[in-house]
């Protein structure tokens, strides 16, 4: 694999939350950083002469540039080849289309403010997440760089079909870290503001078909070299079950599944996958189909 890194920056401290984690996934992967700053496009359309905006745009460009070199200097001290770009535009756009030119990964700052990195589900890190074809990973404000050793992946039982399965082992492997396979589930709701009961020995059935399920799918986890375990949660809100259980696991990282898909099944994945990345402390490393 040589495609780099993709690093966004807009030289806030939320931004350089993320240079860490993007060291060390590009160290791991054996690849390089590419560190893109992305300007609005309005920033270019001030008033006064053409020579005067000509002006003053050479001296935004030439402080970007100045900015930009410092902060791949920084991450050059840290061990790995750093590429430069600016690019101007509408950041989300600009960042999608600058993935699509060959990058391995994608990291992105949640929770930033201003510039190109805006609260996560805002509208440039949302769109990047949702419409991204390459594995994104969104690393919350406050969170704080080490090891990957225990990693955390939801399942619903479809990953194994999707691709989505494979590529989590990968980098599960890739860091030489334990992966739990987690099912959170939920209770079935009436349609009417309530759930439906069920038996005890109906629940010990589903609890029994669902354990088996996650004993099969943590086998083949570790006859594909991961070291693989599982286990199972339930509550209402399958985000609120997952950050739980990462906390209480004391994972370094949670892996889910992204979309791509259209209708009720995107719905139903994409808004877990967002509410998980908007509610985790943690990183969280979107996938996409391997």
């Amino acid at each position: 694999m040589t495609a780099p890194v993709l690093l966004c920056t807009d030289f806030s401290p939320h931004a350089e939350t993320a240079f860490p984690f993007a060291v060390r996934f590009a160290r791991a992967l054996g690849v390089g950083v590419r560190l893109v700053h992305v300007s609005d496009v309005d920033v270019f359309h001030a008033q006064g002469s053409a020579g005067a905006r000509r002006l003053w745009e050479d001296e935004l460009l030439r402080y970007i540039n100045e900015r930009l070199e410092a902060a791949a200097q920084t991450l050059r001290a840290q061990g790995v080849e750093v590429e430069t770009r600016v690019r101007t535009g509408v950041a989300a756009y600009e960042l999608l289309e600058e993935a699509r030119q060959g990058v391995s990964l994608a990291v992105l700052a949640t929770r930033g403010h201003g510039g190109i990195m805006r609260a996560i589900l805002g509208s440039v890190a949302a769109r990047f997440v949702q419409a991204s074809e390459v594995p994104t990973l969104c690393v919350p404000h406050g969170a704080v760089d080490g090891p990957i050793r225990q990693a955390l992946l939801p399942v619903d039982f479809s990953e194994l079909t999707s691709g989505y399965f494979g590529a989590a082992v990968d980098f599960a492997k890739l860091f030489d870290a334990r992966i739990e396979l987690f099912h959170a589930m939920v209770p079935i709701e009436t349609g009417w503001g309530g759930v439906v009961n069920v038996s005890g020995a109906a629940n010990e059935t589903v609890m029994q078909a669902l354990s088996d399920q996650l004993v099969e799918l943590a086998t083949h986890a570790q006859s594909l070299g991961a070291k693989a375990t599982w286990s199972l949660g339930e509550g209402p809100l399958p985000a609120r079950v997952i950050t739980d259980r990462a906390a209480n696991l004391g994972a370094d990282l949670i892996m889910m599944a992204g979309h791509g898909r259209t209708g009720i099944r995107r719905l139903l994945l994409g808004s877990v996958t967002e509410s998980v990345v908007s509610r985790s402390d943690r990183p969280v490393l979107v996938l996409k189909r391997g």
